[in-house]
């Protein structure tokens, strides 16, 4: 069971600035901006709470706008997805499809994808983003960590791009199941899937490690991703905007000797890709 909560800013182009105060509790996970400031996002049935509903009606000093809250069961939204689903094409290096799109030549890389839920199928920003840094990084013999893996599709990409060895994680139950059988699908027998947080992945070290997840649980975990990280490893990270949230992720992780090499943004979402120094 989910919980629903739909958000209409007075002012649509303040939206954004909601997102990023909604941002901050831990419950919120992703959203989906609408038009004419209209914001909505799910989360765990059990997530909210006394407290949170505090908080969003505390935002209303700031920031003009009226909220309200539904119960959602868990579903397939095939349905709903195949109608309104484009193929998402990242230049001629990546191409995500469903099994009702037509074959289309000309890409590098191809991803076949049927989601459980109504996240994960690439369209997000941050997922583009990641997808274009992965593009100039090297991932071949490589062992990839991808944390947070939703669907699989970082982790499907990284098996295309010739990594020997991944692991894809996430805390959700779906997503476990729907990586699994992605995985499949895309004929990368070798990707590990496991159900849990970054603690579920043992203290190996990996050359790559993607993680597309958000701000707080980012910080909150970010001395553990670096703990898994070889020493001349590269570590991409997303879920978060580009202002504010991205320079707090370049200092904090500049005290594991992390520096920012490259960084994209789109649509006010933020992707970074980070280095040991020398």
């Amino acid at each position: 069971m989910y919980t629903k909560l739909d958000f209409s800013c007075l002012q649509p182009e303040m939206s954004s600035v909601l997102i990023e105060l909604l941002s901050t509790r831990p419950e919120f996970v992703g959203f989906e901006e609408l038009e004419n400031g209209q914001i909505s996002s799910h989360i765990a049935a059990e997530d909210f709470s006394p407290t949170l509903e505090q908080f969003i009606n505390e935002q209303q000093q700031w920031l003009d706008f009226s909220w309200q809250h539904s119960s959602v069961a868990a579903q397939n939204w095939n349905a709903v997805w195949e109608s309104n689903y484009d193929p998402v094409e990242v230049s001629n290096f990546c191409r995500i499809y469903a099994h009702f799109h037509p074959i289309k030549s000309g890409f590098t890389h191809e991803i076949l994808i049927t989601p459980k839920m109504s996240f994960g199928t690439g369209h997000h920003s941050t997922t583009y983003s990641v997808i274009e840094l992965m593009e100039g990084v090297d991932f071949a013999q490589t062992s990839v960590l991808d944390y947070g893996s939703g669907t699989g599709i970082l982790a499907i990409l990284a098996a295309k791009m010739g990594a020997a060895e991944i692991v894809a994680v996430d805390i959700e139950d779906w997503a476990y199941h729907n990586c699994i059988e992605n995985a499949e699908m895309n004929n990368c027998s070798h990707i590990k899937t496991l159900q849990g947080d970054i603690f579920a992945v043992d203290n190996r070290k990996f050359e790559r490690i993607v993680a597309n997840i958000n701000r707080n649980v980012l910080l909150d975990t970010l001395s553990e991703i670096n703990a898994r990280l070889s020493p001349q490893g590269i570590l991409i990270l997303s879920g978060f905007y580009m202002l504010k949230d991205a320079e707090m992720l370049i200092s904090k992780a500049a005290e594991f000797g992390l520096i920012c090499t490259q960084q994209r943004q789109k649509e006010g979402w933020a992707a970074l890709l980070f280095e040991r120094k020398d």
